[in-house]
């Protein structure tokens, strides 16, 4: 199943030039939004185990601002062609590059993100957001956090072990009343023959 992931960047440029971002991840219509000023406070989201995440992010306001352009071709990102996301697992280095497990982005160049989390692992996705300005010069990124459940393996394999224990109960509550009925027949026919005698 694919769920869909909403977010809102609202750009605030400094009189030095510098901009700041405002990101509000909104689960639905009704749930009020969770925001962030700062890397710290930004709203990570959880892909549950064996969901499919698409994600959407909107640039807010008239600054000119608007994601990077897609590098040519749609090849790869690169430190001359940055494209408008990087994604790479926690630890790794940042810095140009898509993890296998996103698909390639669409909406580069405009105001509105849109890429897709297979999942396919258990991890923490480390993404930053490039933008340009009016000028197509680069701007302050944006850099949440995506926490991948996987596809959910293990989740398989657990039902496979629960249904393997399930099934031996089984066969020994069964081994159980058929040997609890061989020894009461064994007990009768015993009876009758020692009645027969006398």
């Amino acid at each position: 199943m694919r769920i869909l992931y909403r977010f809102d960047a609202t750009p605030t440029v400094q009189q030095n030039g510098q901009v700041s971002w405002k990101l509000c991840y909104r689960k639905d219509q009704v749930t009020f939004p969770k925001c962030g000023l700062t890397e710290a406070t930004y709203p990570d989201v959880d892909v549950p185990i064996g969901e499919t995440g698409v994600f959407q992010f909107t640039i807010l306001g008239d600054t000119g601002i608007v994601f990077a352009p897609n590098p040519p071709n749609q090849g790869p990102p690169s430190s001359t062609n940055p494209g408008p996301v990087w994604v790479q697992k926690k630890g790794a280095p940042n810095g140009p590059g898509i993890d296998p497990q996103i698909e390639p982005p669409g909406g580069g160049g405009s105001k509105k993100l849109t890429f897709v989390d297979l999942n396919t692992e258990v991890s923490t996705l480390k993404y930053q957001l490039n933008f340009v300005d009016a000028q197509g010069k680069p701007v302050t990124a944006l850099d949440p956090e995506i926490i991948n459940g996987g596809k959910g393996l293990m989740n398989n394999v657990a039902l496979l072990i629960a249904g393997g224990v399930a099934i031996a109960l089984l066969a020994l509550w069964a081994w159980r009343i058929v040997s609890a009925r061989r020894a009461n027949a064994a007990r009768e026919g015993g009876a009758g023959i020692d009645q027969r005698a006398n």
